[in-house]
């Protein structure tokens, strides 16, 4: 995994990020998710944000939901 560059924000500033996810064209109701936790790197205060999404069921041990590094998400 490589990191992405170093985004510094000053007080009231805002970067973005892309989310990955896979869509859920199983045919079935699948599992919504409603917020997710972000925890910077080298952070230790998170940031719940709400989401709208709705991701296919599966008994995987593993993610298909990827994210982009911070700064690389369309302005």
């Amino acid at each position: 995994m490589q990191d992405g560059p170093a985004v510094v924000l000053k007080n009231g500033e805002e970067t973005r990020f892309t989310l990955h996810t896979p869509r859920n064209d199983t045919g079935g109701s699948g599992v919504d998710i409603v917020s997710i936790v972000v925890t910077p790197p080298g952070e230790t205060h998170s940031k719940t944000l709400p989401v709208s999404l709705n991701l296919p069921a599966s008994d995987s041990t593993t993610s298909n939901v990827t994210v982009d590094p911070v700064g690389s998400g369309k302005q």
